[in-house]
């Protein structure tokens, strides 16, 4: 049995999975307008949803990252946090995004300036691709995006036990697991494959390695999940990428969505916003670009899909997407069927498309994390208050022979850490890429978030 808790929600409202024919697509790829996340709502044909009253409400994202910050155009979006990171042990840091990724993300999901209308918006608003979703924020690692495999599969298990309570219909994780055949990519791969089983549509990143890369790795490796690649705005339209990790002959991405220069939201103070002033447009929004944007661009998609029909299920979701994705002229290996336009994915029939695929095995035993649950957020304070998870058993099937223990994580602590103001005397870049941001444990050697660059 869970342990107890009153969860604040925001208000619910053997066919093989449909495929694209070889050769260009009917349909004619969209010409973007550059610069905003505005235009990238444009290019995936978002708005036209929005048009007729379809903008997420019903549908919650969790984002398994690395925390999602309280700014304004979230602070309202945000329906519930766990923390299964480090740094879950110092209220200062506890569901904290010092990292700035995870609030890139979110913003790009689910955004939403305060008063606006997606219906009707200003031309200063900033509005994600579901903009009435919520998120569940799902903090796994650490203002240097330090984290362990314990830590990741117990966030994405933390999911799957609270999809119901919490009307999770999606997550997303942009992590690139590294080279194929380890222990941590397999425990990594079979905890989104159960998430998927769970009925959770699970969205992850193709990755950043471009073409010289051996192929996409886990978690996207996994044929059930949606893998997106990353597309590029010029001004003759969408194109592939350069960096985004091309497929191989077992697996491609699924779809490709916009992912380059991507202008979302800023998380004051994070490692972010203190290293890359390259990527800073203005107090609230920052500029990142990686297959990890492109994914989250897919998630909001997705959201949408499921508050225009909830009864949709994650195959179908996947078989909508694919069949309605538009050519941009690249191979299957850089962008799967295409580029993604929800709208036209919103007007087909997908009932009853299924996956042939390998059911998910049992729970990979990677040992336990510590973690800690925010309920009700309350933002006006500096920081959560909360009751943590300690020392409890989880007695459900999933968590069978985990347990939640006491055991703390020495962490840093900020100083001078506060939400309290709107700006950081401190905001200044100073590197330009993510290369350094590994995978702390030596099982996950070579790893890295899926996002390539601040810029």
């Amino acid at each position: 049995m869970l342990i107890a808790a009153v969860i604040a929600v925001i208000a619910m409202g053997a066919a093989t999975l449909v495929q694209l024919d070889d050769g260009p697509s009917a349909n004619a790829a969209p010409q973007p307008a550059l610069g905003s996340l505005s235009s990238v709502v444009d290019q995936v044909g978002a708005r036209e949803l929005w048009n007729v009253g379809v903008t997420g409400e019903g549908v919650n994202v969790a984002v398994v990252d690395t925390g999602v910050a309280p700014v304004g155009a979230l602070a309202e979006r945000i329906v519930a946090a766990a923390d299964f990171s480090p740094e879950q042990a110092d209220a200062a840091t506890r569901y904290v995004d010092t990292n700035g990724h995870g609030t890139h993300l979110a913003g790009i999901i689910a955004g939403r300036s305060p008063g606006a209308d997606p219906s009707d918006p200003a031309s200063d608003d900033l509005l994600g691709v579901a903009p009435d979703a919520g998120i569940v924020s799902v903090k796994v690692a650490d203002r240097h995006g330090d984290v362990t495999v314990a830590q990741v599969v117990s966030g994405i298990d933390w999911v799957i036990a609270h999809a119901d309570r919490l009307d999770i219909g999606v997550l997303t994780i942009t992590i690139d697991a590294g080279e194929q055949g380890t222990e941590a990519a397999a425990a990594l791969d079979d905890a989104v494959a159960r998430a998927w089983a769970a009925g959770i549509v699970v969205v992850t990143a193709a990755g950043n390695d471009g073409a010289t890369a051996g192929g996409i790795n886990a978690p996207a490796r996994n044929p059930a999940v949606i893998a997106v690649g990353g597309l590029e705005a010029t001004a003759d339209g969408l194109v592939a990428a350069d960096w985004s990790t091309r497929g191989d002959a077992d697996r491609t991405p699924d779809i490709a969505a916009p992912g380059a220069h991507i202008v979302s939201l800023r998380a004051p103070g994070s490692d972010a916003d203190v290293h890359h002033p390259e990527g800073l447009v203005d107090e609230v929004r920052f500029l990142g670009s990686g297959s990890s944007q492109s994914a989250a661009v897919a998630a909001g998609a997705a959201a949408l899909l499921l508050s225009n029909d909830p009864t949709m299920t994650p195959d179908e979701v996947k078989a909508a997407l694919v069949a309605s994705a538009v050519d941009v002229g690249a191979s299957a290996a850089a962008v799967g069927a295409g580029a993604l336009r929800v709208d036209a994915a919103a007007d087909l029939d997908v009932t009853g498309a299924t996956q042939d695929l390998v059911p998910a095995g049992a729970r990979v035993d990677v040992g336990p994390a510590v973690g800690a649950m925010l309920v009700s957020p309350d933002w006006s304070s500096s920081t959560w208050s909360s009751s943590t998870w300690s020392s409890s058993t989880w007695s459900s099937s999933t968590w069978s022979s985990s347990t939640w223990s006491s055991s703390t994580w020495s962490s840093s602590t900020w100083s001078s850490s506060t939400w309290s103001s709107s700006t950081w005397s401190s905001s200044t870049w100073s590197s330009s890429t993510w290369s350094s941001s590994t995978w702390s444990s030596s099982t996950w050697s070579s790893s890295t978030w899926s996002s390539s660059t601040w810029s």
